[in-house]
């Protein structure tokens, strides 16, 4: 009798991985943002009410593809969503903003301090409050929004928008 027949497989060229190809692969990097304090940690005193309340330095990573512009959303985790800096328009190509300015083009909209500008941390004495920077990633321009919309409105048109977000958060005692 003879033994059954056997047969080998053997991979097709084009299904065996290209080392060179593997090695020089970029990885792609996750969108983030960047403060000078760590994720959750206290923000530096220059940025808050009691320093010189200017903007933190900024930078951001990984942009999603297909990013017409970015908007930067900063709210008081523990005022109720409290609006200390709306930021729209900006080119994410800059990849970063400098301290104390928003990024060239952009638009800065009214906060719930009633200011087109940054107003920094500045719990009430003894507490202690989260501060929370949302970067989002719009695939629609947000400049063809009428100056005068309501903040809740434009945070909706901002949501609506988004096709990604990336968020830091800081803290903030007094």
């Amino acid at each position: 009798m003879l033994p059954p027949p056997t047969s080998t497989i053997t991979p097709a060229i084009d299904s065996v991985p290209n080392a060179d190809a593997a090695a020089s692969a970029v990885p792609i990097q996750p969108f983030a943002l960047v403060a000078p304090w760590q994720n959750g940690a206290e923000i530096p005193l220059l940025n808050t009410c009691d320093g010189d309340d200017i903007s933190p330095a900024l930078s951001w990573t990984g942009v999603p593809d297909n990013t017409v512009e970015l908007a930067l959303v900063v709210t008081d985790d523990d005022a109720g969503g409290l609006f200390h800096w709306i930021v729209t328009s900006f080119d994410p190509a800059f990849g970063s903003m400098l301290e104390g300015q928003a990024p060239q083009g952009a638009l800065q909209w009214p906060n719930s301090f009633g200011a087109r500008a940054w107003n920094g941390p500045c719990p009430p004495p003894g507490t202690s409050h989260t501060y929370r920077f949302v970067l989002h990633a719009l695939n629609q321009r947000v400049d063809e929004v009428a100056v005068d919309t309501p903040v809740d409105e434009l945070i909706d048109v901002i949501n609506v928008f988004t096709q990604e977000s990336t968020t830091i958060t800081g803290t903030y005692t007094r």
